[in-house]
């Protein structure tokens, strides 16, 4: 079964479509203004880890940066430096220590297959 016709992520986006037409209606928004302003909160909240988060995964790891190269030698990443990759998504921890890996910027993006920063830029080729 791919991931469209999952019945979980069906009825999760018939809610959302739901919530989001009603809400729309009590504030006097459009329909993707809320769209929009739900989805910058839930990233913000629940998809993307805080300062406080990265800093307990830098600490961790001890500033080595995690990917396979630099984590065998040793090599350190500097905390301003530092981008985080997640070795999962969709778990209760995404954010925990264990989960959550200081990387350089160009390893994390190799990691992902994508050109310069372009996670952070929101490519659409981002895996």
């Amino acid at each position: 079964m791919g991931l469209a016709q999952d019945p979980k992520r069906i009825i999760i986006n018939e809610a959302t479509v739901e919530l989001v037409g009603r809400l729309a209606k009590e504030v006097g928004m459009c329909r993707e203004a809320v769209a929009d302003f739900a989805f910058l909160y839930l990233q913000r909240t629940y998809r993307n880890p805080t300062n406080k988060q990265k800093n307990a995964s830098f600490n961790h790891w001890k500033g080595i940066c995690q990917c396979p190269q630099c984590k065998e030698a040793g090599e350190p990443v500097a905390r301003a430096d530092a981008v985080f990759h997640h070795l999962q998504r969709r778990i209760a921890e995404q954010h925990e220590p264990h989960n959550l890996l200081p990387y350089h910027r160009r390893h994390h993006d190799l990691a992902h297959r994508v050109r310069h920063s372009s996670l952070s830029k929101g490519s659409p080729g981002a895996t």
